[in-house]
């Protein structure tokens, strides 16, 4: 199994948004364009990221759905999923070319917010209000299936989660929901790359990272189509290029 990033060439969801920051301050400004083109240069030189965009740019066409979850134990999280949603999006909207999906978990059977650029996905989370209880994931999940396995119409897609982990109690659904979704891909004849379910983790929640650890590493089937490994799990905190590509890359998911 491959090793991780050495921690001084981990680039982090915090360093990427300062340099957002930035490129903002610069647009704000009459200054020369090319101060905003140098400052999204940087961005793209950072250890891994010109290679995350190039396997993006490959899956241009690729749907980006961004499911949030906006229960009570993420609202101390909120800021950072802010700012997560935002560098994601940031380097994955090039292959999206009718603009991003924002989901509040909350809300999966409503109409989602379409956001054509990283900063309205940022402000689209900043906007969901914080709900009490804990979410129902293997629902919201549900919802969005029903609306990207349509027989005829699926377009390859990344699903970004946002959570801790902490949903509601009782058996964990979530996996039989992934084993509906493998199902799918393998009667019409689409590779384990078509469908990506990336899970990016806030906080440490131990229920909620064991709940995580074990849909990455056990929710996979060998199949004569292809052998199907569509759920990623990486904490917020990690190296921004691995949370991107996840498991379109089976070299990226398998890093620790």
């Amino acid at each position: 199994m491959p090793e991780a990033a050495p921690a001084s060439t981990v680039v982090t969801v915090d360093q990427v948004y300062q340099l957002l920051e930035q490129k903002d301050r610069l647009l704000s400004f009459s200054g020369p364009l090319s101060a905003k083109s140098d400052k999204a240069a940087e961005i793209m030189d950072l250890s891994g990221m010109q290679e995350a965009r190039s396997k993006i740019a490959e899956a241009k066409g690729r749907d980006q759905i961004m499911l949030v979850d906006n229960f009570s134990s993420m609202e101390e999280h909120k800021l950072k999923a802010m700012k997560t949603g935002r560098v994601i999006s940031y380097v994955a909207k090039i292959a999206d070319d009718n603009g991003m999906e924002v989901f509040a978990a909350s809300e999966t059977t409503k109409k989602p917010r379409t956001c054509t650029n990283s900063t309205k996905v940022e402000k689209a989370i900043g906007k969901m209000k914080t709900v009490k209880g804990k979410c129902n994931m293997q629902k919201c999940l549900d919802d969005i299936l029903n609306r990207v396995l349509v027989p005829g119409q699926f377009r390859p897609t990344s699903i970004y989660i946002y959570t801790d982990g902490v949903w509601e109690p009782g058996d964990d659904g979530v996996k039989v929901l992934i084993s509906r979704a493998i199902d799918s891909l393998d009667r019409y004849g689409y590779k384990s790359s078509a469908l990506m379910f990336q899970f990016v983790r806030f906080g440490s929640d131990a229920t909620g990272t064991e709940r995580l650890d074990y849909l990455d590493n056990k929710c996979k089937r060998l199949t004569s189509t292809d052998h199907y490994d569509i759920v990623d799990a990486k904490h917020c905190d990690e190296h921004v290029p691995d949370i991107v590509i996840g498991s379109i890359s089976r070299w990226h998911d398998e890093k620790t």
